[in-house]
């Protein structure tokens, strides 16, 4: 009963401390996004371990949640950003060692070179 217990209870400490780090990275990465034109090029002088990994860029970090390559990596963090006539978008979301979604964040916002020529 006891070892239940302790494993439920590092279950749940590490679950929280994914989340928690999870959601740091990628509100970080929204406000990259929300004040620069969201691109790659920009991406990429924030974040300049990211990588272009099919139509996302993606910023890994191992299992100390440092940043590093694809083949250390243990968590994923994946941003994918399009423009849509008037309106930009993206969508922000870490995912865990275990390949599952922690956390993602959608993202709109007018796109400020259409609404000043509209």
């Amino acid at each position: 009963m006891c070892v239940q217990a302790f494993a439920k209870a590092h279950t749940l400490t590490t679950r929280a401390r994914d989340l928690s780090f999870a959601s740091s990275a990628v509100s970080g990465a929204a406000n990259v996004i929300k004040y620069t034109d969201g691109s790659p090029d920009q991406l990429q002088a924030y974040f300049p371990q990211a990588v272009a990994d099919g139509e996302h860029i993606a910023v890994y970090y191992d299992a100390d949640f440092a940043p590093c390559g694809k083949t250390d990596a243990a968590y994923a963090m994946r941003i994918h950003t399009a423009a849509d006539g008037l309106v930009r978008t993206a969508n922000i979301r870490m995912d865990g060692p275990d390949g599952e979604t922690i956390y993602a964040l959608d993202l709109r916002w007018p796109d400020p070179e259409e609404v000043s020529h509209g």
